[in-house]
């Protein structure tokens, strides 16, 4: 599956709350959730810990040695940059984290034909670990080649010896060699109490994982879910086109798990160190519940409503959530024109939501002011993970006396075969029609598709301005405009707004940029309702006595 495609099929949702929007609240149901933070391009040293996000007292996560105990400084693992490079998170609204680097486990084989890189092993000493019923999940990206000798464990609970000088797993989930078909091991007792080993157990149902289809160096996400009442298990690959994970195949256990609470839980290898798996993973979960559904699977998923950039303007253009994706924005002047300065606003003013509980800066406070200046964030990866739907909202103060025709206030644009589109784009214009406020939304099929809203009040008071962009299905773009809280205009366009990479957004961007004052912009994920945009309000000053 091209995870690009499956992306594109999944902006349908998307994942968390976040700085004050992201923090992830894991489920009850969640025995472990294990991330792979680090900076890209470092290497994760042997003995590198990854905290359990539900419980980071609890079994924690670890990188440890290649087979023989030796410790191998040629083959641990290395961070590496998110999926696609995008701030993707995993989860629904409710268990989400933000995902800001993945893993990726290199796998060179001795000639003895075992590995020498080094997996991450989670010690369960009190059993923790040991379920009937579980679901263990992650996200997974094998190197696209031809051949890989041996066996690439996805992950494996071990077991210990199998009474006959082999290794043997409580399950194990991996890589066949040569085939690349995804198979499993598992030890259970059965109805007498014997104890069984299901070696080579095949998932050959509808769909069935190919060598073709795994080893094609994309991300997939894999789930083995064991259902210790039936006694089956069944492997989830990829989501289908209704965003549920594909059904993949089942198998019958014949009995219940047979644990030892000594054996670590091993990710990309096993106890041994040997069938290490070649290439990256990413956020892995384990639930002691059946998840197979829509909204319980892990996904690149940012939920509608998550606040992807806050900017209040504070002599600065940093943004106060996803901070590590906004890169200091580019500022300049036109020709005549000044560059953007930050300038005290007034003092009775403040933000707030719609509860007037403050959201934005202190009473004193500055804002961004243009003078024919410009200010561009290169942030195509956020803009990508909105396609879908976007709510761009700031306050404004200007006046229509100081602007000439089609100044620009706010756009996103890319340049493409030497033209400028722009996804959207709202302009001040001044003309023989009278001083309205332009609305633009290009799509991959249409463009200049104009919407003009007359009576715009830029009369030196501030106001808030927000426009929503949304797909309204695969062939359409709707866009609403939105006035101090009442909507300004509405339209449609054919096709769909697209964000390659090179896109950038911000203020005074057209030929005739824009002269006013801007002040705590907020970009989020979603269409969301008026009542839960930022509002402004006067603050109460002077004295006031009461005589009873």
């Amino acid at each position: 599956m091209n995870m690009h495609k499956f992306s594109n099929l999944q902006t349908f949702m998307l994942l968390t709350a976040l700085a004050c929007v992201i923090a992830g609240t894991a489920s009850a149901q969640t025995v472990g959730w294990w991330g792979f933070e680090g900076t890209p391009g470092q290497t994760a040293e042997i003995g590198t810990i990854f905290p359990n996000r539900v419980n980071s007292s609890l079994l924690p996560a670890e990188v440890y040695a290649r087979y023989d105990g030796a410790a191998s400084t040629d083959y641990q693992p290395v961070f590496d940059d998110p999926i696609f490079e995008e701030p993707y998170g995993m989860g629904d609204p409710t268990t989400a984290f933000i995902s800001r680097s993945t893993l990726r486990f290199t796998n060179p084989y001795a000639d003895s034909g075992r590995s020498q890189g080094c997996p991450v092993r989670i010690q369960d000493s009190n059993g923790a670990l040991d379920l009937q019923t579980f679901t263990l999940e992650g996200w997974f990206k094998m190197e696209k080649t031809d051949f890989l000798p041996g066996w690439r464990a996805i992950f494996t609970k071990g077991y210990g010896s199998n009474g006959s000088g082999g290794y043997a797993y409580t399950y194990a989930l991996y890589v066949e060699d040569m085939s690349g078909r995804i198979k499993a091991f598992f030890t259970v007792r059965d109805g007498n109490g014997n104890v069984q080993y299901l070696e080579g157990k095949g998932f050959s149902g509808v769909g069935a994982i190919s060598q073709s289809s795994f080893r094609d160096g994309e991300w997939h996400y894999i789930s083995l879910v064991v259902n210790g009442t039936m006694q089956t298990a069944n492997l989830y690959y990829d989501f289908d086109a209704n965003g549920a994970p594909g059904w993949i195949g089942e198998v019958s256990l014949g009995g219940e798990l047979v644990y030892n609470e000594a054996e670590p839980l091993v990710i990309g290898g096993n106890n041994l160190a040997n069938w290490q798996f070649c290439g990256s993973v990413d956020e892995v979960r384990l639930s002691d519940v059946i998840i197979n559904t829509a909204r319980g699977a892990l996904r690149k998923n940012i939920p509608n409503g998550t606040v992807i950039g806050h900017f209040p303007m504070e002599g600065d253009c940093k943004s106060t959530v996803f901070a590590n994706y906004w890169a200091d924005p580019e500022l300049s002047a036109a020709t005549g024109g000044e560059m953007p300065t930050f300038t005290d606003r007034e003092k009775e003013m403040v933000y707030c939501d719609k509860d007037g509980v403050r959201i934005g800066k202190d009473v004193d406070a500055k804002c961004l002011t243009l003078n024919r200046g410009k200010v561009q964030w290169q942030a195509s990866e956020l803009l990508k993970a909105c396609a879908d739907s976007l709510t761009v909202e700031f306050f404004v103060n200007a006046k229509g006396s100081e602007n000439a025709n089609w100044a620009g206030i706010v756009r996103a644009a890319y340049e493409a075969n030497s033209k400028t589109w722009l996804p959207w784009n709202l302009s001040y214009t001044t003309d023989i029609l009278g001083s309205d406020v332009a609305c633009r939304v290009d799509t991959g099929s249409s463009y200049n598709n104009i919407i003009r809203y007359t009576s715009i009040p830029f009369n030196g008071e501030w106001h808030h301005l927000a426009l929503q962009v949304w797909r309204e299905n695969d062939n359409r773009t709707s866009f609403v405009l939105y006035v101090d809280y009442k909507q300004g205009l509405s339209g449609s366009i054919g096709g769909n707004t697209i964000y390659p990479d090179g896109t950038y957004w911000g203020f005074g961007l057209a030929d005739t940029p824009f002269v006013g004052r801007i002040d705590e912009v907020r970009l989020t994920k979603g269409v969301i309702p008026v009542d839960d945009f930022m509002r402004l309000e006067k603050a109460p000053h002077g004295l006031f006595i009461i005589l009873r």
